[in-house]
């Protein structure tokens, strides 16, 4: 019997080296297919339900909006370098993009409107362009149409498109929040800030200290502002809370804050007159016009009265889109128990493909009634610290006894 032949050092060292260069190999071909091709995504929120479900894992191709050139680099230009796209977000998409506010996580909604394109929401309803649009198939309301406490319709307004000169100077609160976000979003390695003023019958009070008397300390808009009488008021002062505001990024929030506080300085005063002017900077400088460099896009939730979207915090840019939606390849129901998980996976949504929903015009002309636009009212305040709703119906016009 002859001796079994042992492998030398070098056959085991080849060995190692021929093992690490493949596995080197593939690593380095799924970093590149996640990186430019293709990326997993799961979805957290019931924002697009029913056409897409919180627990659902789908696939997002990156290349078909173009994949970014140096993923994960900060700040090496002003903008994202990306590679050229196979097409542009259209209408009915459904896009996977970066949130343009606080955070910068990923959101997935669906593309309602492009650049060039007059977007408005009349209850259930979605006009663009002046014709009234068909919802998709899974479209929901839960709440019948109501876009947010106070807010009765979202009058119109246009997405920019690339070489447009945006008015931040004249704009009004909704455009100037949403301006804000878009210029963000073509400059992130900037810093964006804001500024509110206060001007009483067109006099500047910003820094003026006014003081409060005469009001009922039981009166719910009284404590909800933490005011008191004979308490010194500085508008400047209020920085902190704006900050906030800023953070959350939502345009109704201001409008209710600022709603409030006009309702306070009419009290002190006796003047219908109240303005709060904005200003905006980039890096320490005003902004009062601006060119855009990229297209725009607008993004609802199919779970139309359930979605933080393009109505609250504005629009997408080009340079914040990250992949177009593809396929659903697995799915977990939330209220299922993980030690029942046969029965914990959606088998009907695996492999389901998402569809754009491409029948978005019916031709109809929208017909506006006599008066439509983006009323905010105080009927009701939303608390940003804790989402409770405080009705303040009764009592926002008895803070003068």
């Amino acid at each position: 019997m002859s001796e079994e032949k042992k492998l030398s050092p070098r056959s085991e060292k080849d060995g190692i080296l021929n093992f690490g260069k493949e596995m080197g190999s593939a690593l380095a071909t799924a970093l590149v297919f996640i990186i430019y091709i293709i990326q997993a995504f799961v979805i957290p929120t019931g924002s697009m339900e029913k056409s897409l479900l919180v627990g659902d894992f789908l696939l997002g191709l990156k290349f078909m909006y173009g994949a970014p050139v140096v993923p994960g680099i900060p700040k090496i230009v002003d903008t994202y370098w990306k590679f050229p796209a196979v097409t542009d977000p259209k209408r009915g998409d459904v896009v996977i993009f970066k949130y343009p506010g606080k955070g910068g996580q990923n959101y997935i909604k669906r593309c309602i409107a492009v650049a060039g394109d007059t977007v408005q929401v009349v209850g259930k309803l979605l006009v663009v362009n002046g014709v009234e649009q068909i919802p998709p198939p899974n479209a929901q309301w839960i709440r019948g149409g109501e876009l947010a406490p106070g807010i009765t319709n979202f009058a119109p307004i246009y997405v920019p498109k690339k070489g447009d000169t945006l008015n931040i100077a004249s704009a009004d609160l909704r455009g100037f929040i949403f301006y804000k976000h878009l210029i963000h979003q073509e400059n992130p390695y900037k810093t964006m800030t804001e500024t509110f003023g206060l001007t009483i019958n067109g006099v500047d009070y910003t820094d003026s200290t006014l003081v409060l008397t005469g009001i009922d300390p039981e009166n719910k808009l009284v404590q909800y502002l933490g005011l008191a009488n004979g308490a010194p008021i500085k508008f400047r002062e209020l920085a902190p809370q704006f900050k906030q505001l800023s953070d959350m990024g939502d345009w109704s929030q201001y409008a209710f804050y600022l709603d409030l506080w006009s309702k306070v300085f009419t009290h002190i005063t006796g003047s219908e007159k109240i303005a709060f002017p904005t200003k905006l900077f980039m890096d320490g400088k005003e902004v009062t016009t601006y060119i855009t460099k990229w297209e725009s896009y607008f993004m609802m939730g199919d779970n139309r009265d359930n979605s933080a979207d393009s109505r609250y915090w504005g629009f997408v840019n080009r340079n914040f889109v990250k992949a177009k939606a593809a396929i659903i390849y697995f799915s977990l129901d939330k209220e299922v128990p993980f030690y029942m998980l046969p029965a914990k996976i959606r088998w009907n949504r695996l492999g389901k493909l998402i569809r754009n929903w491409d029948g978005m015009t019916n031709g109809k002309k929208y017909v506006p009634s006599p008066i439509v636009d983006s009323t905010v009212t105080v009927s009701q305040v939303v608390d940003s610290t804790s989402s409770a709703v405080i009705d303040t119906t009764a009592t926002v016009d008895s803070i003068q006894k």
